[in-house]
């Protein structure tokens, strides 16, 4: 029976980079990325460890004020 050549495992970083993400690419794209490849492959929710979770701030709403009465440019 035939031996299973060894291979050598990669890390995600080069796994991303042989896809084509770029190096200065934000590290919430690449793990969601990462996130949906489990999904796929495994059916599970995966979060990254605390370590990595950024403490982004909470949206914000934007309001527009439009005066329909100001004259128009043009």
């Amino acid at each position: 029976m035939p031996i299973a050549k060894e291979t050598k495992l990669q890390s995600v970083g080069e796994i991303l980079s042989e896809m084509g993400f770029e190096k200065g690419a934000k590290q919430s794209t690449k793990a969601a990325f990462i996130k949906y490849l489990f999904k796929q492959a495994y059916g599970v929710d995966v979060e990254p460890p605390t370590i990595y979770q950024t403490s982004e701030s909470k949206p914000e709403q934007l309001a527009f004020n439009f005066d329909e009465n100001k004259p128009k440019v043009g």
